[in-house]
This record gives C-alpha cells, structure tokens and sequence, in this order.
C-alpha cells in the first residue's frame, strides 16, 4: 500500500480510520485495535493480526520444553554412565578381597 491518509484526532481521543483502509484490513465496528507505541509513531493491528506475528517470531526458537527434556535425558545418561562405574569398582573390589 503506497497510499498515505490522514486522520483528526477528535474529542476524547477519538480518530476515525479512513473508509479504504478499514476495507482493506476487514476491520469493521466494534473491532479491538491493539495500539503498539514505536520509534516513530504507532503500529495498529488486530489481536489477531498480532498473536499471528507473535507465533511467527517465536516459530524459529528452540522449544523450551525440548530443551528441558534433553537436559533431563543428558543428566539421566550422566547417572547410568555414574552407575555403571560404582557397579564394575564394586566388582574389582570384590574380585581383590
């Protein structure tokens, strides 16, 4: 969209959004607009439209459910392997006895 409007800020805060850009985004009446401060200005979206952006930025990061179970996986190997040592120094001390 290459088009710019313009929009007057009326009493109690209120702007109108113009007609095409409210056609063009589907927002009709009674449609919750999430007002998101920036550098330079204002992002306005929908709930959706942000919980949509949201799950993509946090598509490409590590789960951390995923990274728990491998820390509990790598912690239970760690004892296996500390297990099996304790078993085979009990078995040479008995073989010396």
């Amino acid at each position: 969209m290459s088009d710019t409007y313009t929009a007057v800020m009326g009493d109690k805060g209120r702007v109108v959004i113009p007609a095409p850009l409210r056609i063009e985004y589907h927002w009709a009446r009674d449609e919750v607009l999430v007002l998101i401060p920036e550098d330079y200005g204002v992002r306005v979206l929908t709930r959706s439209a942000l919980l949509a952006e949201t799950r993509a930025k946090l598509k490409n990061l590590p789960s951390l459910a995923d990274e728990v179970i491998a820390e509990h996986r790598a912690e239970a190997a760690r004892d296996r392997g500390e297990q099996k040592e304790r078993r085979a120094q009990k078995q040479l001390q008995r073989r010396d006895v």
